[in-house]
């Protein structure tokens, strides 16, 4: 998972090497606490097999690709969460 910059530069590359990866402002793998437009545990990955699916947890934003329940992610895929844009690889 990598992080897109502001201009459209390649940031940070997040590793998916759990089952599970939480994304939050406060709780999860992934911090971002600078971020307001993120909720404390906003989204999570799982691995299921060779897919990953993307989950919004009830954030008060949401998650866009805008998800209503699991979304299987491929390579890609542009995500944003919060004010975090991500490129699923």
């Amino acid at each position: 998972l990598r992080l897109i910059q502001e201009g459209g530069g390649e940031g940070e590359v997040y590793n998916l090497d759990s089952d599970q990866v939480t994304v939050g402002r406060n709780s999860g793998d992934i911090r971002f606490p600078h971020d307001g437009y993120m909720s404390g545990r906003h989204a999570k990955i799982s691995r299921r097999g060779d897919q990953f699916i993307l989950n919004d947890e009830n954030s008060r934003n949401g998650t866009f690709i805008k998800i209503d329940g699991d979304v299987v992610l491929k390579p890609g895929d542009v995500v944003l969460i919060g004010k975090q844009l991500f490129r699923f690889e």
